[in-house]
């Protein structure tokens, strides 16, 4: 049964908690895009089913590879039903554990909310383009897929 109810999140702490993150981004300032990799280690909290899928929340981001534990999965980004969540990403781990690391390779869209591009003469010295991001509400899932939910804390 889930504990933990957000309405504006797909995701569901009291399954799977997010204990750490680790990102590997390369940024795109002439296409408004980041793409790359996130490590989401996660600890599994529920009892009952022995491997229930894991449900994470996205936004116009393009999933390229999903894997669990080094191992390459099954993956599902369900249809947007209202458009300010975004979507779900349903992963199905191969093997039950305690503990898993899923590893996402995706990119990022020039539509992400998150993200705020500023062209180089909108900058202080006029030189360089510069990118900054404001996850707050749920804005997070734009940047990458992860439990955007206050019920989850985590470093990165």
């Amino acid at each position: 049964m889930r504990k933990t109810w957000d309405p504006s999140s797909y995701s569901d702490p009291s399954s799977h908690l997010t204990e750490q993150v680790k990102i590997d981004w390369k940024i795109n300032f002439s296409a408004q895009t980041i793409s790359g990799s996130v490590n989401i280690f996660l600890k599994k909290v529920c009892s009952g089913n022995l491997n229930p899928n894991i449900h994470l929340d996205t936004k116009n981001l393009k999933i390229h590879s999903v894997y669990v534990n080094s191992e390459l999965v099954k993956w599902n980004l369900k249809p947007v039903t209202v458009q300010a969540l975004g979507s779900c990403l349903e992963i199905v781990p191969n093997t039950p554990s305690d503990r898993y690391d899923v590893k996402i390779d995706y990119e990022t869209s020039p539509d992400s909310s998150a993200l705020q591009w500023l062209k180089p003469q909108l900058t202080a010295d006029r030189r360089q383009p510069f990118m900054f991001s404001q996850c707050q509400a749920i804005h997070a899932r734009s940047l990458l897929p992860c439990q955007d939910t206050p019920a989850s804390k985590f470093p990165f």
